[in-house]
Order: structure tokens, then C-alpha cells, then sequence
């Protein structure tokens, strides 16, 4: 597997879902080879490699080369991967499973599969145009045109969207929106069973997802609501000073373990998804927050979202992204769950038994993805 893989990062998205990949991987038999793509130091460190331990799984893990400044850096990891290539080869890999269309990990993939014939799953996860990375940002135009070559030569690209998968034809595609980790908590107390409710946010701080309005909502949280956030982020220290105004209405965790965050959000009557507009970014990401808080039964509460090949309708509340609208949907949000209860349930297990780590394991077995 080829990946940035940074636990500390705040990204727990990114780091949830290659934890459990690497999980799937392993369940194969194999050995398992973790190159780590993520540029660590942001500073001269040589290549290294060493025995982990990463979500129980037992690898070896290599970490390429780093410079002090990271796009220098990550560029040159490109140019001088030959070498690590042929190391790499020499072993002869079944399968090389890469995370987005990023420059190093699919040109890493092209190589050592024209060396070896090794099978290429490429993980969409964003599509290289889906964030403004600046005008004089080449990365997006070279994860654009490795796009292009994978699209041709990987054997499966598992797809964050609907409109991801639609976008890569002719290739053999499978939604892939979110893996459940096994720390979700799937026996959580029932929502809405008595003021005061829970409203929770558990994700990256910043103005992209939407985190900018969580102010204004402390400021006139309607008295039967409490308020919980956790993550990190831009946007930590307003929050921390919003949740010490609060009177104890709004609880500010920065960046709490996984453990903390699946009890908190076991917790929660709702779970709010802000996010900026997905549209406006191609439709080409998806917040997996959204469905690991369906696995969880809590009602969500979110701006628009693309198609993830599940019917979130009785399960999702939309609203606009603005503060009246999520008041309005909070002061509706236990009628709604309550007429719509049976669906919602329906939808919980559809989720959980489509999504989890088992699942995710038989189909690609069925696929004759996996050796």
C-alpha cells in the first residue's frame, strides 16, 4: 500500500480509512508493504525502513526521503524513485493499492506494475481539481494526468462518490464512500429520548467545512440543545473561547483519541455536516463523517451531499449551511427522526452491513481483487 499515512494530522478521514485498508490487505495472508508517502519531516532525512505495528496490523514500512521544504521535497521523491522501484520489484508484489491519483503513488504504481504485472486499486478519494490549491499549484495538474494512466491500467478504482465512479469510466469502479472502523459504537443510547439534546461536530476546524458558523450557533443554541465539538483545526482557539462563554452549553475537545470521539458521538442526538458546498468542488469528495454517523444511528444534519450509492433521505436532515437554517432543522430534528424512524433504522443496518470491514473484505474477494 502506498499512502500518506500522518495519525496526528487532524485528517481522520484519511488516517480511519488506510488503518482499515491495511486491515483488509492483511486479512489476504500476505505480507504487507506500507511505503509512506506523506513526507513526515520538513527536513534532510534519508530513506528509511522499520517494523510497525499500525491498527494491529503487523508491516514493514518504508519511509522515502524528506527535505525541509515539502513540495521540493515530494518532487524529488518522484524523479529518484527508480531505484526504491526496482528494490520493491525485487520482492514481486501481487497487488499495489494506492491512495488518490497523487504524482508519487501513481507513478509508483505504474512502474511497479509494468516491472512486475502486479494488480493496480486505485482509492479515489478526492478528484485533483476538487480543492483550490492555488493557481501556481502544479500538483493538481500532475495528479490529473496520472489520473488518465490509471484509469487504464488499474484493475479496480474504488470510488468516494457516485460522481466520482461516473467520471472514471471505462475502468472497473466500486463505491467505496467509507469504511466502518471497528470502534464505531453500534449500541448508543436512542436519540431524542429527553431535553437536553446533543448536537455534535466531530471533524477538521476549519472555514472549508463549514466549522466558521459554530460561533453564531453558541451564541443561540435554543435552550433544550448542548453542543459538543471535537477536532482540530484553524478555527481551535475561537472555539475554545466560544465553549468557555457558554456556560457549559457547548463543549469544545480538541483533537480527542478515537476512543473519546466514537463515545462522544455515541452520545449525540445529531451530528451536524457544514460543509462548504461539494458541488462547487465537482462533486468530487465526500464528508465520510456523514455515513460513520448513520453507522452510529444518530441523525445528521448537512448542507448538500452527492450520491453515495445509499439513500440517506430518512436519515439525513438538509439544510443551507447558514445558522437559521440549523436552527430551524434542530427545533424539527426529533419529529423528523420519529416519522421517519423505520427507514432510518432500515438505512442504519444497510450501512453498517454494506460498509464494515467484513464486507468491504468478501466483496473485493468476490472481485478476485484481492490474492
Amino acid at each position: 500500500m502506498i499512502a500518506p499515512y500522518l495519525p496526528d494530522s487532524g485528517s481522520q478521514g484519511a488516517t480511519h480509512k488506510i488503518e482499515s485498508v491495511l486491515r483488509i490487505l492483511a486479512r489476504s495472508g500476505r505480507r504487507i508493504l506500507f511505503l509512506n508517502s506523506a513526507h513526515i519531516r520538513a527536513e534532510f532525512a534519508p530513506s528509511s525502513a522499520a517494523i510497525r505495528n499500525i491498527a494491529g496490523v503487523r508491516l514493514l514500512q518504508i519511509t522515502p526521503f524528506t527535505m525541509p521544504w515539502r513540495p521540493a521535497g515530494k518532487l524529488a521523491n518522484v524523479l529518484a524513485m527508480r531505484s526504491l522501484v526496482r528494490r520493491i520489484a525485487a520482492i514481486r508484489p501481487s497487488l499495489v493499492w494506492i491512495y488518490n491519483s497523487y504524482a508519487f503513488e501513481a507513478r509508483f504504481a505504474l512502474m511497479l506494475s509494468k516491472t512486475t504485472d502486479c494488480r493496480i486499486v486505485l482509492e479515489m478519494e478526492d478528484l485533483p481539481r476538487s480543492r483550490n490549491r492555488g493557481r501556481l499549484n502544479l500538483k493538481p495538474i500532475l495528479d490529473a494526468h496520472y489520473l488518465q494512466l490509471l484509469r487504464r491500467h488499474a484493475t479496480l478504482i474504488t470510488c468516494v462518490n457516485q460522481s466520482v465512479e461516473s467520471s472514471m469510466s471505462p475502468a472497473r469502479t466500486m463505491p467505496l464512500p467509507y469504511i466502518m472502523s471497528p470502534a464505531v459504537k453500534l449500541n448508543g443510547g436512542e436519540p431524542f429520548q429527553g431535553a437536553p439534546f446533543t448536537l455534535g461536530y466531530f471533524g477538521h476546524l476549519s472555514i472549508e467545512k463549514g466549522v466558521s458558523i459554530f460561533p453564531s450557533l453558541s451564541a443561540s443554541l435554543p435552550a433544550n440543545w448542548r453542543f459538543t465539538v471535537t477536532g482540530r483545526g484553524p478555527l481551535a482557539a475561537e472555539l475554545h473561547a466560544c465553549a468557555a462563554r457558554s456556560g457549559g452549553r457547548m463543549q469544545f475537545i480538541e483533537n480527542a483519541p478515537d476512543e473519546k470521539l466514537y463515545e462522544l458521538l455515541s452520545q449525540c442526538d445529531a451530528v451536524v455536516n457544514p460543509h462548504w458546498s461539494i458541488r462547487a468542488m465537482g462533486e468530487g469528495v465526500f464528508p465520510f463523517k456523514v455515513l460513520e454517523a448513520v453507522a452510529a444511528g444518530r441523525l445528521v444534519i448537512s448542507t448538500e451531499l452527492p450520491p453515495c450509492g445509499f439513500d440517506l433521505t430518512q436519515n439525513v436532515m438538509n439544510f443551507d449551511g447558514t445558522v437559521d437554517g440549523l436552527l430551524r432543522s434542530l427545533a424539527a430534528a426529533p419529529e423528523f427522526r420519529r416519522r421517519n424512524l423505520v427507514g432510518f433504522e432500515a438505512t442504519v443496518a444497510r450501512v453498517r452491513s454494506a460498509l464494515s470491514e467484513d464486507a468491504i473484505y468478501a466483496t473485493l474477494r468476490d472481485m478476485r481483487v484481492l490474492p
